[in-house]
């Protein structure tokens, strides 16, 4: 059931009876109106957020590819600014807009699952169709097609949302289900302020608590022998790895997460990876100033310091020193990590493994 490009599937909606929209995919519905998550009809030129609602560890991001704007996935305390989008009907097709860019289909070649903001009004086999449930939410297919936008999971940091266009398994997957909630002055924290912050750590890397506890990205103090997954805070196509040395690579290589355990040996904490402690290269003129993971227990000149934030992420620190491990991008498969005297923006989280 279409009306130009927006599409319901749903037999109930939580409005009036002259806005309830049919099961039939082919009836096309004059009086169809898109419904925020509390019913109401969506209004033009007012701004919502647009969020997924049956993904609830992860929230919806941009990337900036050219001129475009990339829909993914995030992990939800991950950085992430909320997507403000607006609904607007022109000629009698209705539209999803944002900073006037059009969401819609990719054009371009090797990308036509994707779904992106780009300039212009979309043309015809560009064009989303919006399905209404009966839970206040929608769904996106292409126009004309039965290519739903699905969610795939691929990291911590980074899922795909991108059109099922595989003939042989678009029955037998769940579309992504999104919302429209109209809130503009909420304020948006990307993770919860650890209010201990100033008890629990020093903003000078030389100054160490006796209480010091290293915090997962949920604020729990991180446990001994327990399986986290090590990501990069606001980093999120890339995935950490180890060869000789600690560096991250893009998250298409397929590389597992790096799954570490805190242990604490005489009061300091180390992170450990298949029995392996992570630990900085010192003496060492062909990875000196990288970080390197050894059977052996580092020697003091060769112990990392971490300084949690606020945000519940961390800073890596040389022992007893005012370098920070900061990256560096080598190529699109390779970004290494090197210790230098200045503060970085690079943070580091624990995210507890699902058992």
């Amino acid at each position: 059931m279409t009306i130009d490009n927006i599409v319901s599937n749903a037999t109930l909606s939580m409005v009036d009876d002259e806005h309830l929209v049919s099961d039939s995919p082919a009836e096309r519905l004059a009086n169809f109106h898109l419904v925020d998550i509390y019913g109401n009809l969506v209004e033009e030129d007012i701004d919502y957020f647009l969020e997924m609602y049956d993904q609830p560890e992860n929230v919806l991001k941009l990337s900036n590819i050219m001129d475009n704007e990339t829909l993914y996935a995030t992990y939800r305390l991950n950085i992430a600014d909320k997507i403000i989008v607006r609904y607007s009907i022109i000629d009698g097709m209705h539209y999803l807009t944002r900073e006037k860019k059009y969401f819609q289909v990719c054009e371009e070649e090797d990308h036509e699952e994707e779904v992106i903001f780009a300039d212009g009004l979309p043309e015809k086999k560009s064009r989303l169709e919006f399905h209404v449930t009966e839970n206040n939410t929608f769904q996106i297919a292409e126009w004309n097609s039965d290519f739903w936008l699905e969610f795939y999971k691929r990291t911590v940091n980074y899922n795909d949302l991108k059109l099922n266009i595989d003939e042989d398994i678009t029955k037998h997957r769940k579309p992504l289900e999104l919302l429209l909630r109209k809130d503009p002055k909420e304020v948006f924290v990307p993770a919860e302020v650890n209010d201990n912050f100033e008890v629990q750590n020093s903003t000078d890397p030389l100054t160490r608590g006796a209480n010091f506890q290293l915090l997962d990205i949920e604020g729990n103090p991180v446990e001994q022998k327990i399986d986290y997954c090590l990501e990069m805070w606001g980093v999120d196509e890339d995935v950490l790895n180890v060869s000789d040395v600690l560096y991250a690579t893009e998250y298409q290589d397929n590389i597992d997460k790096m799954i570490v355990q805190c242990l604490i040996i005489n009061g300091i904490h180390y992170l450990v990876s298949n029995n392996k402690y992570f630990q900085a290269a010192v003496d060492d003129d062909e990875r000196q100033g990288q970080i390197l993971l050894s059977t052996k227990l580092p020697k003091k000149v060769q112990r990392l310091q971490f300084q949690v934030t606020q945000f519940n992420t961390f800073k890596v620190v040389q022992w007893n020193q005012r370098t920070y491990l900061h990256a560096e991008q080598i190529d699109l498969q390779h970004t290494f990590f090197y210790f230098q005297d200045d503060e970085c923006e690079l943070d580091f989280f624990l995210k507890r493994c699902e058992q």
